[in-house]
């Protein structure tokens, strides 16, 4: 998790105050302010001083506590936040000077991971406008820009953090804040314009840079987190419960490499995006799309002019524990490239006397399940010492295969099964699972394989022995070319294939 986020959302839109005519006093904001970063595991703190139906905050910190003992922590600082009371009652809100952060990072020497600061400071030109009452504050952003700008950080010829400026233009949105009892429930529809990224990778040896667009760009999301005090680093993620999504319009982006002369260029585009978020009870679902996405690479390090290739849609979903936990929870991966066009270069390794069909190739993969998460996701230090100890973070108790599916050069294979995974036992480690099915089918295989040999791609008895092979295992299916087999795992451990038990 990005620790700077939650800071930056809050410094650009949690920034109530109100005048004398207003329903809440300048306090009683601030109170809030500090119950809202206390609700995200944060801690806030500052000297206020008021004038009149001015407030202002000197010196204003907000920190992470230590995670894995000390291995990371947080800390952001800006030097003023301006609550100025206005005649209608509302108040508004400003920050005249850059907001500054750190993300120290202990490192490991015998993981090899070492200690580095991350560097960043962010300016807002947003004006906000609180107005409610104490229990519900809502807050209206006015359009402005906001620039974050990270340090980069190089050491021994290795670049550790890249140097990185982001400029968001056309800020704009609400926010709200209610307290329920001792439930806190925030909600947010945050838009801009467009959001520019330049970053620098160079070093002395080598070139990298890179630049990405996107336009414009929204985020709306609604969580509900306990107001009280947490004892524990981590705890305010127990009591997390919401979702929050991301819709990106057009993404263009670039990099560039040159090395002694070699330079390389990615370039490529993206018509629209989305990011979707739900957490609850510790567990964490992520699901992002993106839709026709075009990629070229050129240059000189390329022994030809230029390769490109595009998808149509492509979808990636996971869904984890963040927490340790006792009891078993849920975890889930889709992966899916739907009308992948693979680049003419491909086809003419592949296929140079025009045999194939060269329809767009499609991949889909689909698993779920459930496992025992033995450390913290957010906690460095407890995977650090999981792998010393040779331990697996995560126990896989039960896996589903809901959908395998690959549509290539007019051959597909699909399958689906399920498995339950021995107690106790790695699954990195010998055969994991205590009993386990699959159901597999292939179409069109065997003509794919003539096809590969009679280009020469591959040996004419490599094809041989995988017909021979099919023959074995699998049974003719309704159609021309078509096979498919039903394969089982017993609790006994006996191994079946189409029904029949195999002697070994």
């Amino acid at each position: 998790m990005n620790f700077r986020a939650p800071f930056l959302i809050v410094s650009a839109v949690m920034l109530p105050a109100s005048a004398s005519f207003a329903d809440v006093s300048p306090q009683e904001v601030w109170n809030s302010w500090q119950t809202l970063s206390q609700s995200m595991g944060q801690t806030l703190s500052g000297r206020v001083e008021q004038t009149g139906d001015t407030l202002t905050a000197h010196d204003v910190t907000i920190s992470m506590p230590y995670l894995g003992g000390d291995f990371m922590t947080f800390s952001g600082t800006t030097p003023r936040i301006v609550f100025e009371g206005q005649s209608d009652g509302t108040v508004e809100v400003t920050l005249p000077d850059p907001t500054t952060y750190t993300t120290s990072i202990k490192g490991d020497p015998s993981s090899g991971v070492p200690p580095v600061q991350v560097r960043s400071a962010a300016t807002f030109d947003n004006t906000t406008i609180a107005s409610g009452t104490v229990g519900n504050i809502t807050y209206e952003i006015l359009p402005g820009t906001m620039t974050y700008v990270t340090q980069k950080q190089i050491r021994d010829g290795v670049v550790l953090v890249p140097e990185q400026i982001v400029t968001v233009l056309g800020v704009q949105g609400t926010m709200s804040q209610e307290t329920d009892g001792d439930t806190l429930i925030t909600t947010a529809d945050i838009a801009a314009d467009a959001v520019a990224v330049d970053s620098d990778s160079s070093t002395d040896d080598i070139a990298i840079d890179m630049t990405y667009t996107i336009a414009p760009l929204n985020f709306v999301g609604k969580f509900t987190t306990s107001a009280a005090a947490m004892d524990e680093p981590l705890g305010y993620l127990k009591s997390m419960d919401g979702t929050a999504g991301y819709s990106l319009g057009r993404t263009a982006f670039e990099m560039n490499t040159s090395d002694a002369g070699r330079a390389m260029t990615f370039a490529g585009s993206t018509r629209k995006s989305a990011v979707g978020a739900k957490m609850s009870r510790g567990v964490v679902s992520y699901l992002a799309t993106a839709h026709e996405t075009e990629v070229t690479v050129s240059g000189a390090g390329l022994p030809m002019p230029q390769v490109d290739f595009g998808i149509g849609e492509a979808r990636l979903g996971v869904t984890l524990p963040l927490l340790k936990s006792d009891t078993p929870k849920p975890f889930a991966f889709k992966m899916a490239l739907e009308e992948l066009r693979l680049p003419d270069m491909a086809w003419m390794m592949l296929d140079p006397q025009g045999q194939m069909p060269r329809d767009p190739a499609t991949i889909r993969l689909d698993l779920s399940g459930s496992l025992m998460a033995q450390a913290d996701l957010l906690n460095p230090q407890a995977f650090i010492d999981m792998v010393d100890a040779d331990k697996m973070p995560f126990m896989p108790l039960d896996m589903a295969l809901n959908e395998l599916y690959i549509s290539l050069a007019g051959a597909t294979f699909t399958g689906t099964g399920s498995a339950v995974i021995a107690k106790g036992k790695d699954m990195f480690e010998g055969f994991p699972f205590e009993s386990a099915n699959a159901s597999l089918a292939l179409n069109g295989g065997t003509t794919l394989m003539d096809t590969l040999a009679q280009t020469g791609l591959i040996p004419p008895q490599m094809s041989m022995t995988a017909k021979m092979m099919l023959g074995m295992w699998a049974k003719p299916g309704d159609t021309p070319d078509s096979y498919s087999a039903d394969i089982e795992l017993n609790k006994d451990g006996a191994l079946s294939v189409n029904g029949q038990p195999l002697p070994f």
